[in-house]
């Protein structure tokens, strides 16, 4: 479960894609070391509603680096990946697939603890 609290929520954007910059707090049982993140979007970049944010978004590709706890990288979604206990942050970049522009969005953290 993910849990937002009283924290100090900034969107970084990018044209139709922003990220929250916030640590995300999560909670595993005792005696388990790893959070496997939700297929639900929560850690995922956040693309824009509107027709052309939608259109826009097969003309972008998307990457994250992960480091701290956690190391590794990927693409386009952080569901199922695992995280260790501890603090991880969390950089996504877009790159238009044409031009070949990088962005990169702000980093955040997820940090995994016992209940």
């Amino acid at each position: 479960m993910l849990l937002f609290g009283n924290l100090n929520v900034v969107a970084q954007n990018i044209g139709c894609f922003s990220v929250l910059s916030m640590t995300r707090y999560v909670s595993v049982d005792p005696g388990q070391s790893v959070y496997t993140a939700l297929s639900d979007g929560s850690l995922d970049v956040i693309i824009g509603t509107s027709a052309s944010c939608k259109a826009e978004k097969t003309a972008w590709s998307f990457t994250y680096v992960l480091d701290g706890a956690t190391r590794g990288s990927g693409s386009t979604t952080l569901n199922g990946v695992k995280f260790n206990k501890g603090k991880t942050s969390v950089i996504w970049t877009v790159t238009n697939k044409d031009s070949g522009t990088v962005h990169e969005l702000t980093k955040f953290y997820v940090q995994v603890e016992d209940k």
